[in-house]
């Protein structure tokens, strides 16, 4: 083998490295305006339609959120996320994440979409649905909380129950 093919081995090899297997952190600025916060405004119909098409596009799931600003578990998931960056991570490669708003002042939108999926019994309340929006599951917070926070294995669980990629 020639010193240059050796080389160029070597380079192409460190540049895999450095550059294919980066484990950056994830941001949050990359997200739609619908997977970041709670919009009593929104339009949660164009929501999930634009989500359902992007999940359509990239192979992954959609995982609906409905709560508010004013759920303290809803802010509790948000830390939770914001601390675990490996679930986070994983929870975006497969999901298209919407977070819709519920709650005291719900727009009409809001009430007609959400009324076509089981009734939510407390917030947060997650609806996993494919790219058809057909509901595969629903998944009552209080099923991977563990105390005051949220249990990892369990929300790893779930979110590997869903894993696509």
């Amino acid at each position: 083998m020639s010193r240059y093919l050796k080389f160029s081995l070597v380079i192409s090899f460190l540049l895999f490295l450095f550059l294919g297997c980066s484990d950056k952190p994830f941001s949050k600025d990359d997200l739609p305006s619908y997977s970041k916060a709670f919009n009593i405004n929104a339009n949660p119909n164009k929501d999930l339609s634009e989500a359902l098409a992007q999940a359509k596009k990239d192979g992954r799931k959609v995982l609906i959120e409905a709560g508010g600003d004013w759920c303290k578990w809803c802010g509790t998931f948000d830390n939770f996320m914001d601390e675990n960056q490996d679930i986070t991570k994983k929870l975006h490669e497969n999901f298209v994440f919407v977070k819709i708003y519920y709650g005291k002042g719900i727009n009409k939108q809001g009430q007609a979409l959400l009324s076509q999926f089981p009734k939510i019994t407390e917030t947060p309340f997650f609806f996993v649905l494919d790219s058809n929006a057909t509901l595969l599951e629903i998944v009552k917070s209080t099923n991977i909380e563990r105390g005051y926070g949220y249990n990892k294995d369990k929300v790893l669980s779930f979110l590997n129950k869903h894993t696509i990629k």
